[in-house]
Order: structure tokens, then C-alpha cells, then sequence
């Protein structure tokens, strides 16, 4: 065989093992691009199910304040029930001391009825102040639990964001890394 012939096989050879070493550059670029595309999709599913989970978590905490408001309501309108036969037993009252001015006896126990119903309203309406201030401070603490979970939600999305640009950054390499690769 000539001399051209024997540096030809050489450099039919050299060339061989100088492609199979950049097959198996790529595949394990491939193999570790592929993980790692795989590993952000894993965490993207984690954390739309989050996200889902405080969706959830929200509108249960909403329907408890809807739940809690509508009591409050009942509540209310059963005291103002209580107070309205409450005053039209006063104005009874007050008809029944008219009629019968000529008994001092019955209209002194009746006074001291109204007295008597003057101080159980004032602590009604003490107790219903000290409700109030209980449900207010209530809808308070739900209304920072509700703004955490949004902060937390916005943190998450802000997170995935990131990642994602950082992902297509990483992607954009890649592919721009690839064609390098080949021309050489």
C-alpha cells in the first residue's frame, strides 16, 4: 500500500474515533438537558397543585366568612325582632299607666318593669357590642390569613416565572452550543 493510502486509513481512523466522541458529547448533553426539563416540569406540576391547593384552601376560608356573616345577620335580625316586641310590650305598658293613673300601686311596679327592661337592653347591647368586636377581630385575622396566601401565591408564580425564563436562557445554550458542535 502507498504512503497516501496508509496516511488516508489514518485519518479515516482518527476521524472515526473524533465522531464517536462527539456522539456521545451529545448524547449525554441530550441525556442531562432531557433531566433537567423533566426535573422543572416535576416541579411546575408541584406547583400548580400548591396553587390549586391554596385556591381551595381560599374560597373555603371565603365561604366560612359568608357562612359566619349570614349567623351575624340572623343574629342581628333576631335581636331587632327581640327589641321591637320589647318596645311594643313598653308601649303597652305605657297605655295600660295611661288607662289607669288611679292605681299609684300598679303604676309604680310597672316603672320599675321599665327600669328593669332599660338595664337588660343596655346589656344586650353590651353583649352585642363585645360580639361584634369578636366577629370584627375574626374577619380581621381572616383577612390577613387571606392576604398571606396571596403573597405566597405571587411568590410561587413569581418563582415559576423565573425558572421558566431561566429554563429557556438554558435552552437557548443549548441550542446555540449544538450547532458549535457540529461545525466542528
Amino acid at each position: 500500500m502507498s504512503t497516501a493510502g496508509k496516511v488516508l486509513v489514518v485519518l479515516v481512523m482518527l476521524s472515526m474515533v473524533l465522531w464517536v466522541v462527539m456522539a456521545s458529547a451529545v448524547t449525554q448533553l441530550n441525556t442531562n438537558g432531557g433531566q433537567a426539563v423533566e426535573a422543572n416540569n416535576k416541579k411546575i406540576e408541584e406547583l400548580q397543585t400548591d396553587l390549586s391547593q391554596a385556591k381551595a384552601d381560599l374560597y373555603r376560608l371565603n365561604r366560612t366568612i359568608e357562612l359566619e356573616q349570614e349567623k351575624t345577620d340572623l343574629s342581628r335580625a333576631y335581636v331587632r325582632n327581640q327589641l321591637s316586641d320589647t318596645e311594643k310590650r313598653q308601649a303597652d305598658i305605657v297605655e295600660t299607666l295611661e288607662r289607669l293613673k288611679v292605681e299609684v300601686t300598679l303604676a309604680e311596679k310597672a316603672a320599675l318593669q321599665a327600669i328593669g327592661n332599660k338595664e337588660q337592653r343596655t346589656k344586650d347591647v353590651a353583649d352585642l357590642q363585645i360580639e361584634k368586636a369578636r366577629l370584627t377581630e375574626q374577619v380581621d385575622r381572616l383577612k390577613g390569613e387571606d392576604s398571606q396566601l396571596r403573597e405566597q401565591s405571587d411568590t410561587l408564580l413569581t418563582n415559576l416565572k423565573n425558572t421558566l425564563a431561566e429554563n429557556k436562557k438554558l435552552a437557548e445554550r443549548a441550542s446555540s452550543k449544538r450547532p458549535a458542535t457540529a461545525t466542528q
